[in-house]
């Protein structure tokens, strides 16, 4: 699958949330991970909205706020 859209959630550095989310939106699938490979999983969408997702019982604030500044929809359970 080539991924057609990326979001760099901060440059690499030593911030522990360093990383980067891949979304594909034409097959509405992505994933994320940070820079240290410690964590990482899998992103589900339907219509610019997260509906899906797995790698991680909560999903990071770090991963949360990116997808939003990029427009993305997360319903309030994700707060």
């Amino acid at each position: 699958m080539a991924y057609n859209y990326t979001i760099t959630l901060y440059p690499y550095g030593n911030a522990p949330d360093a990383g980067i989310v891949q979304i594909d939106p034409k097959s509405s699938y992505g994933y994320w991970e940070f820079k240290d490979g410690s964590e990482g999983g899998s992103l589900q969408f339907e219509n610019n909205e997260l509906v899906d997702f797995d790698g991680h019982y909560l999903l990071p604030k770090s991963i949360v706020n990116a997808l939003r500044d990029y427009g993305f929809s997360l319903d309030d359970t994700f707060d």
